[in-house]
C-alpha cells in the first residue's frame, strides 16, 4: 500500500508508505491508496507581554484522507497546544521558543493518535 502523504515532512507509522508530495494539486498515483492532506486551520497565541504572565499557542489542522477518486474517506480536525510562562526581555525569545515546539509537538501526537485510531484508514491497510 501507498499512500501520498503532503503537508507534513514526519512519516505515520500506520502506513506502509508513503510518497511525500509537495505539490497538493498533484494527483493519487499508479500505486496509491490514498492521498492524505493537512491544511492549518488556525495558529495563535494568547497570552499578555507581562513578565512571567501564562502563554499559550494553539495549532489547529484538518486531515483529509481521499480515495483515488477524490472522495473523502476521513476527516479530522486535530488542536494542538503549549503552554508556558512569557518570561522577561532576556528569556522571552527561549521560552516562546519552547511553548511554540510544545504546541507542535502537541498537534503532531495528537495527528499521530487520529490516524492510527482511524478504522477508514485501517481498513486500507488490509
Amino acid at each position: 500500500m501507498g499512500c501520498i502523504f503532503d503537508g507534513c515532512p514526519h512519516s505515520f507509522a500506520a502506513f506502509a508508505g508513503f510518497i511525500h508530495a509537495d505539490d497538493p494539486t498533484r494527483g493519487p498515483e499508479a500505486e496509491t491508496d490514498a492521498v492524505l492532506r493537512l491544511r492549518f486551520v488556525d495558529v495563535s497565541e494568547s497570552g499578555h507581554s507581562y513578565s512571567w504572565n501564562q502563554m499559550e499557542y494553539l495549532i489547529i489542522i484538518e486531515w483529509t484522507a481521499l480515495d483515488r477518486d477524490g472522495r473523502t474517506l476521513w476527516m479530522q480536525t486535530v488542536r494542538g497546544v503549549g503552554r508556558g510562562k512569557q518570561g522577561t526581555i532576556f528569556t522571552t525569545d527561549r521560552l516562546h521558543r519552547e511553548v511554540m515546539q510544545a504546541a507542535f509537538d502537541d498537534v503532531f501526537n495528537q495527528s499521530l493518535k487520529q490516524v492510527i485510531s482511524s478504522p477508514e484508514l485501517r481498513s486500507l491497510a488490509k
